[in-house]
């Protein structure tokens, strides 16, 4: 591969922010990678430092991912509680629309039972936190 302003000398990298084959004329060297000399160069920064954050947050990914049986429990008890109101609603009236409405009472309660049963599931198991 050759560089990709000078086509007569070949490539010793490629920019990480545009992917262009660059020469040691071209190239710059911002540390973990290499920029495009006078373009690229704040892009790939940018790059680097929003890798070296993520890498400084993956423990605290993984602490929030340990309470996502809280967030299945949650939603499911919600669901069925409101699955449970839309299915009164139907019950209390008249018209065509009162078998339609208790319909989504009754999924929506079956979804939250689901919800909660995957919640303790993984409450028991692996979505414990070590």
């Amino acid at each position: 591969m050759n560089c990709f302003r000078h086509r007569e000398v070949v490539a010793v990298g490629l920019c990480k922010s545009c992917q262009k084959g660059l020469c040691p004329t071209c190239a710059v060297d911002v540390g973990q990678g290499l920029a495009c000399h006078d373009a690229c160069e704040e892009q790939v920064r940018s790059i680097n430092q929003l890798m070296e954050r993520s890498i400084r947050m993956s423990p605290a990914s993984e602490a929030a991912l340990g309470k996502q049986p809280r967030v299945y429990f949650g939603t499911g008890v919600f669901q069925i509680l409101a699955g449970g109101a839309f299915a009164l609603l139907g019950q209390s009236m008249n018209g065509r629309f009162r078998i339609g409405i208790m319909a989504v009472g009754v999924l929506l309660a079956l979804s939250g039972v689901w919800y909660v049963v995957v919640g303790l599931g993984l409450r028991g198991g692996a979505g414990k936190s070590p």
